[in-house]
């Protein structure tokens, strides 16, 4: 099983004690680059898109109305990529609405749910934290740097790989949950511990060589 099936097991079948020790939802609300945020970890989002340079992220722009009649608020739009990103803690509450909305969308539009890190020891020239996300429409995304104009981005290998910004062909090394930097809100210490999982929750680490590769890109 993938670390993102298995991250997205536990938070949905986990005894609910079991979450509460970590549940950054509860967390006040946090300003960062004028937005004021629900939550340390929607801001933690905001600095970690920053960080890899996709700084056209719009926070809840639209309320969306799906097609059963419910409204929806999306966290993040990032217009550019033509990505969702709905942040997620242990709680899942919204999580249905996010499929849904992804169905909706089709698989030209990517919808993913994105976590709080999980923090792992991979060594000395490893990073504390990971990003951690799954695609809601069930497609195995990745985490690509395009060669030719230098945007991250996330793509869906099994439809195409080609940028979503400039539409050149991204063969680079697709990176899996787990294997990219997060950024933490500052001074929120709330990534998620392998101790804090349920017990025999495995994780399967990424390796630190795939971390160094591509921190020198």
């Amino acid at each position: 099983m993938s670390l993102h099936a298995e991250m997205l097991d536990w938070l949905e079948n986990a005894p609910r004690p079991a979450k509460r020790s970590w549940d950054v939802t509860d967390a006040i609300p946090t300003e960062y680059r004028g937005t004021l945020f629900r939550s340390a970890l929607e801001s933690a989002w905001a600095r970690t898109l920053d960080h890899y340079g996709i700084t056209d992220w719009q926070f809840e722009p639209d309320t969306v109305r799906l097609a059963s009649g419910q409204r929806y608020v999306p966290d993040f739009w990032i217009e550019g990529l033509r990505t969702w990103i709905e942040v997620k803690g242990p709680h899942m509450q919204r999580a249905d609405k996010a499929r849904a909305f992804a169905r909706e969308q089709g698989p030209s539009v990517i919808v993913l749910l994105g976590f709080p890190s999980i923090e792992r020891n991979l060594g000395p020239a490893a990073r504390p934290h990971s990003m951690q996300w799954i695609d809601a429409h069930g497609y195995d995304a990745r985490f690509a740097l395009c060669g030719e104009c230098g945007a991250w981005q996330w793509l869906r290998p099994q439809l195409s790989r080609a940028c979503r910004r400039c539409n050149s062909a991204c063969n680079s090394m697709l990176a899996k949950p787990g294997e990219m930097e997060f950024i933490p809100a500052q001074d929120e210490p709330y990534s998620l511990m392998r101790n804090d999982l349920c017990p025999g929750f495995a994780l399967t680490t990424a390796s630190t060589a795939t971390l160094k590769r591509f921190r020198r890109r």
